[in-house]
C-alpha cells in the first residue's frame, strides 16, 4: 500500500494503538494508527522513527546516541501509552522513546551469563515491562521500580531466546533455537516449561512467536517452511506449512498491542 525508504538494516516494526480525531462536535470520527521503527545511522547511533500508518509518512524521529549493536535498535514493541521500546542486538541497551515528546531513556542490560550475548528477543507485556531474551538468559525489566529480573532457567536450557510474546494468562511463549518454545510466567518470572521437539514434530529453526485470538500459540520455523501452532492447555500441535523461509520477531497477529492497550470501548 505504501514504501517509506528508511536507511539500511531497519529492523523493528511496532504499531500504536492509534492517536484519535475528533469532530467539530468533540467526538471522535476515527483512529490514525501509527508505526515505530529504527534503522542505525552507520555513525555509531540509531535513529528512532515514528510514521503515519495510512501513508507511511515520517511523522517525527529522534537520534539514540550510542545505540548501535550493528542494527540499531533490534527488537522493538509498545506499552500502553504508545511509547516504544526496544533493544539493540547483543548486548543492548534497552531503550524508551516516549509518544508524547520523543524524549527518551537509555538503560544499560545486565549480563547475568556473561556470555556477551544477552539481546536478541523482545517484547513488552500487559504490565509494561520490558522482556529481553538473550543466549541461554531471559530477563524482564520494570520500569515502575526501574529494575531488573533474571528468570531462573533449568540447566538444560541453552537455547537463544528469539521471537517472544505474552498470552492472556499471563504466560511468555518464546521461540527457543535449536530446543522449541519455552514457558514463563510474567508476574513471577519464573519457568513453567520448555516444550520440545519430541513434541514439536519437524523442528527445525525457530524463529518468531505469536498467539492468536483463540489463544493459540504460532512459532514460525524459518527451515521447515511453515508454523507451529500449539495448544497451550492440550499441548496438542498441529504444523501449518506452505510459508517459504518465514522469519520474522514482531507482533504478526496484532495480540501483543491488544494485549498491552486492552479492550476498545464501544
Amino acid at each position: 500500500m505504501w514504501n517509506t525508504p528508511l536507511r539500511f538494516a531497519s529492523r523493528p516494526a511496532a504499531w500504536t494503538s492509534g492517536t484519535p480525531v475528533t469532530g467539530g462536535d468533540g467526538c471522535m470520527t476515527h483512529v490514525e494508527p501509527e508505526v515505530w521503527t529504527s534503522a542505525p545511522d552507520a555513525l555509531g547511533n540509531a535513529t528512532v522513527y515514528l510514521l503515519r500508518g495510512a501513508d507511511g509518512t515520517i511523522v517525527a524521529s529522534t537520534t539514540l546516541p550510542g545505540v548501535d549493536g550493528g542494527f540499531g535498535v533490534y527488537g522493538g514493541a509498545v506499552d500502553a501509552n504508545n511509547d516504544f521500546w526496544g533493544a539493540a542486538w547483543s548486548t543492548g541497551p534497552l531503550v524508551h522513546v516516549r509518544h508524547d515528546d520523543l524524549s527518551h531513556e537509555i538503560i544499560a542490560v545486565p549480563d547475568p551469563l556473561q556470555s556477551f550475548f544477552t539481546v536478541y528477543g523482545f517484547t513488552v507485556d500487559h504490565a509494561g515491562r520490558a522482556w529481553v531474551g538473550g543466549q541461554g538468559s531471559l530477563q524482564r525489566y520494570d520500569p515502575s521500580t526501574a529494575s531488573w529480573t533474571s528468570v531462573a532457567l533449568p540447566p538444560e536450557y541453552t537455547s537463544l531466546c528469539r521471537g517472544m510474546q505474552e498470552d492472556a494468562s499471563g504466560h511468555l511463549w518464546v521461540a527457543a533455537l535449536t530446543q522449541g518454545i519455552l514457558r514463563v510466567d510474567t508476574d513471577s518470572a519464573s519457568f513453567v516449561e520448555l516444550i520440545e521437539a519430541a513434541t514439536l514434530v519437524n523442528l527445525k529453526y525457530p524463529a518468531g512467536i505469536s498467539v492468536d485470538v483463540d489463544g493459540q500459540v504460532w512459532m514460525v520455523d524459518t527451515d521447515a517452511n511453515g508454523a507451529h501452532v500449539l495448544d497451550p492447555e492440550t499441548h496438542a500441535v498441529e504444523f501449518v506449512g506452505g510459508l517459504v523461509g518465514p522469519y520474522t520477531y514482531s507482533d504478526m497477529t496484532g495480540w501483543a498491542l491488544k494485549n498491552v492497550v486492552g479492550t476498545p470501548e464501544g
